[in-house]
C-alpha cells in the first residue's frame, strides 16, 4: 500500500488479506533474506 524509504532501507508497508488459525498451521517468519516456516 505504501513505502518509506530509511536511510539505506526501504520499507514496505501492505494490508492483511487473510487470516488462517488453527493448531496444525505453521508460522512463518522471515529471517536472512527468506521466509521460514517455525
Amino acid at each position: 500500500i505504501d513505502t518509506k524509504d530509511l536511510a539505506t532501507h526501504r520499507v514496505l508497508f501492505g494490508k492483511v488479506t487473510g487470516l488462517r488459525i488453527g493448531d496444525n498451521l505453521r508460522p512463518l517468519i522471515y529471517h536472512g533474506r527468506g521466509y521460514r516456516a517455525l
